[in-house]
């Protein structure tokens, strides 16, 4: 990271042609650079795994046994990702029959507690969170998501995905008993404290991106509109963001 005259840090080069252009920007996500230094994980994509991933994603994707019709298209795109090899009509279909079962989230943890590794399981507790952020009552559905994650094994680790996901950069790493959060954090803002200085931001206003693997978040930690696929980030929002897809700042 450089720093101009003013002592703010700039972009590192690898970022210029993608992300600073003039205002307005219009900029490619940095998904493909940090896989080339980290590295791609194995996705989830065993056949055996996808009717359970898709019954958790359908409960999780309800708010008191009534589905949330804006997050079907988003869940849709989380399983096009990661089973790659369904076709696409007849996941649509497993996942709309799906929404109107019941399914005991608990014991589906348990099933998938030993199919998944460790990876897998935080991948999939991020995902959850993301889709449960949206909802307008995501009080009420914290209870289930921190049960399905003792279920699944990772009671620590969905405490340490909210908390993180929640205070962004001002993360407190106490919060994890190994000292170190799951999430790798990069700020995108116009002041010294950020790690990507972008001029075409006002003074206060930051995007934060979560890493974890092959997997991006996006928040919008200010109050200047967002678009990610076309669609408004609001304030405090998230959304998952995928190789070769664009942030719109208005």
């Amino acid at each position: 990271m450089s720093s101009n005259a003013s002592g703010a840090r700039t972009a590192p080069s690898f970022f210029r042609g993608t992300i600073l252009q003039p205002a307005r920007i219009v900029w490619r996500f940095f998904l493909r650079r940090w896989r080339r230094l980290f590295g791609k994980p194995r996705p989830i994509e065993e056949p055996t795994l996808f009717p359970l991933i898709v019954q958790v994603l359908a409960g999780f994707s309800k708010n008191e046994g009534e589905v949330v019709e804006e997050e079907v298209d988003t869940v849709l795109g989380l399983l096009r990702h990661g089973f790659p090899g369904t076709v696409y009509e007849d996941m649509r279909r497993q996942f709309r029959e799906a929404l109107v079962q019941q399914q005991d989230l608990n014991a589906m943890a348990e099933q998938l507690s030993p199919m998944l590794s460790p990876e897998q399981k935080v991948v999939l507790g991020v995902q959850l969170y993301d889709i449960i952020a949206r909802s307008a009552k995501s009080e009420q559905q914290m209870p289930v998501f921190y049960g399905f994650m003792e279920h699944l094994g990772m009671a620590a680790q969905a405490i340490e995905i909210v908390h993180q996901l929640q205070a962004g950069e001002k993360a407190d790493e106490s919060v994890a008993p190994t000292g170190e959060l799951p999430l790798e954090v990069l700020t995108f803002g116009r002041d010294a404290q950020a790690d990507v200085w972008l001029k075409s931001l006002r003074p206060g206003e930051r995007l934060i991106a979560f890493r974890y693997q092959a997997l991006t978040l996006l928040k919008n930690a200010g109050q200047r509109p967002v678009y990610v696929r076309g669609r408004p980030l609001t304030p405090g929002a998230f959304s998952r963001i995928f190789t070769g897809q664009r942030v719109i700042l208005d």
